[in-house]
C-alpha cells in the first residue's frame, strides 16, 4: 500500500512557466515513485495585477493539469500586493478547500500526509487540514527567506506556531536545521536531505562538444551563472566584479534566465552593464532543462553570488556537469563543495569574489571527478529519504497505538478449516502480540484448526440440504448473529470489531451500527459474484446476496479490502471508495525468513546440487494457471538444461498435471510434492531460487506471493492490479504480461540469465515483508486507523 501524500506548494511549476520552482517538482516527481502524490499548486490573484507589477501573473484558466504526468490543480487565492501579507494564508486556505473536498470526498483520496513545500502562504493550510482529518504534517525549508526572520508581525507568528506543530521539518542544509531549532522545534523533528540531480539529465559532457553545440567561442574563459533575473540571485555582484578582472577581457559571462513571480530586476541588471560600460556579459533567455548540461558544460566556471538558498539545485547540476564553481556560502553549499577539489567558496564577510574568480580561472580541475562524485546525488536518493520521514512520522500513530491496550471482538462465520483459517489465526496472533485482549467469536469458537482439515460438520450440512435452504440457513445465522453480538458488545464494551465477511453475513455489522461501535470488515473476495458464477452451484437469493454485501461494506467503520481490483470492483457496486482501505495479505516473519536451503530435503526429492530450481506452491486448480507454467519450463529447459521445476502442493488437476509431465517429456526435470503440512512450507520453497506465481483471481492478494518474498526468493507474477499492490516492478519482482506464456518465459530467462538480478531482488522483496507485507503490520495498521478517527 503506497503512502498517499497531499503536496501543498505555491513555489510549482506550470504550463505557462514550467521552470518556476521546478526543484520541487523534481523531488516530488521522484517521490511519486514510492508514494500515491497529488498536488495543489494554488496561484495569486488580483484584479489588474498584470498592471501593477512588472511580473505577470499566470493567465491560465485551467485549476487541473496532468503535468509531466503528476496530477497538479491550481486553484486562484486571493492576494493584495504588498498589503497585508497575512491575510494571504487564510484566502489560500479557503481558496484549496473546494479542490481538498473534491480528492477526499469525490475521488476517495484518502491522504495519509500533508506535504508543505514553501512555509508562506501555505504552511497555515497545511497544518488545519491536518489537524482536521488527522493526518501527518510535514513541512520543507528550502531557504533562509522562507523563515521571514527580519520580521516581526502576523506572517512571521503564524509561520512559527504551524512549525513547532509540524511532525516533520526538513531542511536542505544544516544551517537552516539550526535556524529551525532557534524557532523551538523539537530537533528530533528535523531531518537534513540534500536536493538533487537527475543523472539521466545532468552527468559529464565533453566541454569542447558543449561549446559546439551552443555556438561558443572555443578560444575564451567563460564563466556561467543560472538563475532567476532577481536581486537576491547576485547577479549584480559578478557583474560589477567582471568590470575589475584583471583577465576581463579574456572571459565573458553568461546570465541564463528571466524574470519570474518572484520579482524583476532585469532593468537594473542590464542598466547596471550599461554604467560599467562592459561588453562581455551575455542575457541567455531561460533554456529548457535538456539544454542546462550544454551551458554547464561549456564554461570554465560556474558562478552564483545568491544572497540565500537551502542546497542550490544549479549549483548541484553544474558539478554534475563537471563544472568547478565558485559560489556564496550559503545553506549547504559548504556541505556540497569540496574546497579546492569541486571549486572555492566565498564567505559573506569576505566579498573578495574577484579574487576567487581569477584564481578559479587560472587552476586546474579534474572535471571527470567532480561529475562523478556528484552523480550519486540523484532525487531517487533524495526521494527515498523523504519517504523514510513519512514513514517516521507514521510510525508515531502505529506507536501510539501499540502503547494502549485494547478489548477487540473478533468475529467470522466459518470453521477456519481451509486457507482462510492461516488468515484468522494470524491476524488474531498479531492483534495479541501487540497487547490487545481479543475475544473470538465464530463457529470454530476461539480453536482456528490447521489448513488441511476435512470441511467439518458445516460441509457435511451443505451437502445434505438443497441449495436455496442451505442459503436461508445463512440468512438466519446472521440474525443469530446479530442477537449474539449485541448482548457481547453491550456487556463487554469492545474497542472495535473485527469481522470477516462471508455471503449474506450482515448481523455483526448490524449489531456494531445499532451500538455506535467502530466495525472493521475484511473482504477477501466479491463472494456474491464468486458464488453466482459457480457452475456447478447456483446461487437462488443472488440479489440478496448482492445487496446485503453491497450494504454491509457501506455501513461498516471501515471496509478493509486485500487488493486495488476489489476496491475498484466494490466502488462500481456502489460502495463508497472513501470507507475502503486496501490492506493485502500478510506473513508471519517469525515462520518465513531467509535461510539456508535443506539440502537433505533436496536430496529426498531428487534435486541436484548446483542447479536453479523454479517453484510453485499451492493447491493444484485451474486458475493457477500451472499448465501454462509446466509449458513455458518445457521452453526453458531446452536451453537451461541445470533447472528444475518444484511444484508444491497436491489437488484436483494433479492428474492431468502428470499426463502433461509425461506428453513433454519432463519426469526428470519436474516435481510435485504432493500434500504437505502448513508449518513445512518454509523448507521447501526456501529450495527454491525463483518463485512464480502463474495466474490468480483478479481480485486476490495471494499469500504464496508474500511467502516467497519473505524468504527470500526472486518472485515473477503477471502484470495485474493485485500483484501490483505486493510488489514493485524490477525491485521486489518481475512481471510478465497476464495470461502470455511468451512474456513469461522470457521473464524467467532474464532472471536466469541475470542471477545478480536475482539475488539482489530477494534482498528488497524480502525487506519490504519485514517492513509491511506481514500481519502485525496489518492489525497495527487496524489499531492505528481507529486512533487517527478518535
Amino acid at each position: 500500500m503506497k503512502i498517499k501524500v497531499l503536496a501543498l506548494s505555491y513555489l510549482f511549476p506550470n504550463p505557462e512557466n514550467p521552470g518556476y520552482g521546478v526543484f520541487v517538482f523534481n523531488r516530488l516527481q521522484a517521490v511519486k515513485k514510492y508514494c500515491d502524490v497529488k498536488v495543489i499548486a494554488p496561484q495569486q490573484w488580483f484584479p489588474f495585477l498584470n498592471y501593477l507589477r512588472r511580473t505577470p501573473a499566470s493567465k491560465s484558466s485551467k485549476t487541473y493539469v496532468k503535468f509531466k504526468g503528476m496530477d497538479v490543480f491550481y486553484p486562484r487565492f486571493f492576494s493584495i500586493p504588498k498589503y497585508l501579507k497575512w491575510l494571504d494564508a487564510l484566502f489560500y486556505f479557503f481558496a484549496i478547500l473546494p479542490t481538498v473536498f473534491y480528492l477526499k470526498h469525490k475521488k476517495s483520496y484518502d491522504f495519509d500526509i500533508v506535504d508543505v513545500h514553501w512555509t508562506f502562504p501555505d504552511i497555515l493550510a497545511g497544518f488545519i487540514l491536518a489537524r482536521f482529518y488527522k493526518k501527518k504534517f510535514i513541512v520543507t525549508i528550502r531557504g533562509k527567506e522562507a523563515l521571514y526572520l527580519n520580521e516581526a508581525g502576523g506572517r512571521r507568528w503564524i509561520l512559527n506556531y504551524c512549525l513547532k506543530k509540524a511532525d516533520s521539518v526538513i531542511c536542505l542544509s544544516s544551517e537552516l536545521k539550526k535556524l529551525v531549532q532557534d524557532v523551538g522545534v523539537d530537533p528530533d523533528k528535523i531531518e537534513v536531505i540534500y536536493n538533487g540531480i537527475d543523472p539521466g539529465t545532468f552527468s559529464y559532457l565533453d566541454q569542447k562538444m558543449a561549446r559546439n553545440e551552443l555556438l561558443l567561442p572555443v578560444d575564451k574563459k567563460i564563466i556561467v551563472s543560472v538563475g532567476s533575473l532577481i536581486r537576491r540571485k547576485g547577479h549584480h555582484i559578478l557583474i560589477e566584479n567582471m568590470a575589475n578582472l584583471s583577465i576581463g577581457h579574456d572571459v565573458d559571462l553568461y546570465i541564463v534566465g528571466g524574470i519570474n513571480p518572484e520579482g524583476d530586476y532585469s532593468l537594473e541588471l542590464k542598466q547596471l552593464v550599461a554604467e560599467k560600460k562592459i561588453t562581455n556579459v551575455h542575457f541567455v533567455e531561460p533554456v529548457d532543462h535538456s539544454q542546462l548540461p550544454y551551458w554547464y558544460a561549456a564554461a570554465d566556471l560556474f558562478c552564483l553570488a545568491t544572497a540565500g538558498e537551502g542546497c542550490p539545485n544549479v549549483v548541484l547540476e553544474s558539478m554534475a556537469c563537471g563544472c568547478p564553481v565558485v559560489v556564496s556560502d550559503v545553506g549547504a553549499v559548504s556541505d556540497i563543495v569540496r574546497v579546492p577539489q569541486d571549486g572555492l567558496i566565498v564567505k559573506a564577510d569576505e566579498n573578495d569574489w574577484e579574487e576567487k574568480i581569477e584564481t578559479a580561472l587560472r587552476s586546474k580541475w579534474d572535471r571527470k571527478k567532480i561529475a562523478d562524485r556528484i552523480s550519486t546525488m540523484d532525487w531517487d536518493s533524495c526521494a527515498k529519504q523523504v519517504v523514510e520521514q513519512y514513514n517516521d512520522a507514521l510510525a508515531v500513530s502505529n506507536q501510539s497505538a501499540l502503547e494502549e491496550q485494547l478489548k477487540i471482538i473478533y468475529h467470522h462465520r466459518t470453521l477456519g478449516d481451509g486457507a482462510e483459517g492461516i488468515h484468522i489465526r494470524e491476524m488474531i496472533a498479531a492483534f495479541r502480540s501487540l497487547g490487545h485482549q481479543v475475544r473470538v467469536i465464530g463457529p470454530a469458537g476461539e480453536t482456528v484448526p490447521e489448513k488441511g482439515g476435512g470441511g467439518g460438520w458445516l460441509s457435511k450440512i451443505k451437502s445434505i440440504l438443497p441449495n436455496f435452504v442451505f442459503e436461508l440457513c445463512e440468512i438466519g445465522y446472521s440474525a443469530f448473529s446479530f442477537i449474539q453480538l449485541s448482548w457481547i458488545i453491550f456487556c463487554e464494551k469492545p474497542d472495535f470489531i473485527y469481522d470477516r465477511y462471508i455471503t449474506f453475513n450482515v448481523g455483526c455489522v448490524l449489531a456494531a451500527k445499532i451500538q455506535k461501535k467502530p466495525l472493521f470488515l475484511e473482504v477477501n473476495a466479491p463472494l456474491a459474484l464468486e458464488r453466482s458464477e459457480q457452475p456447478d452451484e447456483r446461487l437462488y437469493l443472488k440479489r440478496i446476496a448482492f445487496a446485503m454485501e453491497r450494504w454491509a461494506c457501506s455501513n461498516s467503520f471501515k471496509t478493509i479490502v486485500v487488493s486495488t481490483p476489489l476496491k475498484e470492483y466494490l466502488v462500481a457496486q456502489g460502495v463508497a471508495g472513501s470507507n475502503i482501505v486496501v490492506m493485502p495479505n500478510g506473513v508471519n516473519t517469525d515462520k518465513f525468513y531467509p535461510h539456508e536451503k535443506d539440502q537433505i530435503l533436496a536430496r529426498e526429492l531428487g534435486i541436484p546440487e548446483n542447479v536453479t530450481v523454479i517453484g510453485f506452491t499451492g493447491v493444484l486448480r485451474h486458475w493457477h494457471g500451472l499448465e501454462m507454467l509446466i509449458d513455458a519450463f518445457s521452453y526453458i529447459v531446452k536451453t537451461k538444461h541445470d533447472t528444475r521445476l518444484l511444484i508444491v502442493g497436491d489437488g484436483p488437476i494433479r492428474k492431468d498435471l502428470d499426463e502433461q509431465i509425461s506428453c513433454l517429456g519432463l519426469k526428470d526435470k519436474v516435481i510435485i510434492t504432493g500434500l504437505i503440512l502448513y508449518d513445512d512450507v518454509p523448507k521447501y520453497v526456501n529450495l527454491f531460487d525463483i518463485a512464480v506465481s502463474p495466474k490468480a483471481t483478479f481480485y486476490a492478494s495471494p499469500m504464496k506471493v508474500i511467502e516467497y518474498m519473505a524468504l527470500g526468493k526472486a518472485v515473477v507474477v503477471p502484470n495485474s492490479g493485485n500483484f501490483l499492490d505486493i510488489i514493485d516492478a524490477e525491485e521486489t519482482g518481475l512481471l510478465f504480461q497476464k495470461n502470455n506464456e511468451k512474456s513469461m518465459i522470457q521473464t524467467l530467462n532474464t532472471v536466469l540469465i541475470n542471477l545478480s538480478l536475482t539475488k539482489a531482488i530477494s534482498i528488497k522483496a524480502a525487506q519490504k515483508v519485514t517492513a509491511r507485507l506481514n500481519w502485525k503490520w496489518n492489525a497495527n495498521e487496524v489499531c492505528c486507523m481507529l486512533g487517527r478517527a478518535k
